[in-house]
């Protein structure tokens, strides 16, 4: 049988990291977290270097994500507000899935910009 694939944080770290941890949901939050260190997996190139500490937290933040209630303000994405004649607006961002935040890329290392050089020239020889 196959080695089961890598899992960044545990029930328990999720836990320690969110108090308010919903009552019941231990189950579904070990699958997504299980989803979630997939993602990561996929996404960073060199995942084997990362630290074991930035790879919980990465996992951790995006399940806790998907795991809030949109009504808590925690996923409001934009909100608009007028005095008169009395209007409001919100947007919440999608939550019910898994993703990779611009934060968690950098964290992670994908996405940063390397340095090469291209030989134009026709000749071998080096400069």
């Amino acid at each position: 049988m196959a080695d089961e694939p890598e899992v960044y944080a545990t029930v328990d770290d999720l836990k320690k990291r969110w108090p308010d941890f919903p009552l019941g949901a231990e189950d579904h939050a070990e699958v997504l977290l299980e989803d979630a260190s997939a993602m990561v997996r996929a996404r960073a190139p060199d995942v084997a270097n990362v630290d074991p500490g930035i790879l919980r937290i990465v996992v951790c933040d995006m399940v806790k994500t998907v795991l809030q209630s949109p009504g808590d303000g925690a996923n409001v994405s934009a909100l608009n507000l007028t005095a008169g004649p009395f209007s409001q607006q919100v947007s919440y961002r999608d939550s019910s899935d898994l993703f990779i935040t611009s934060k968690h890329a950098g964290m992670l290392g994908c996405g940063r910009q390397r340095a090469f050089t291209v030989r134009m020239g026709g000749t071998n020889a080096d400069p």
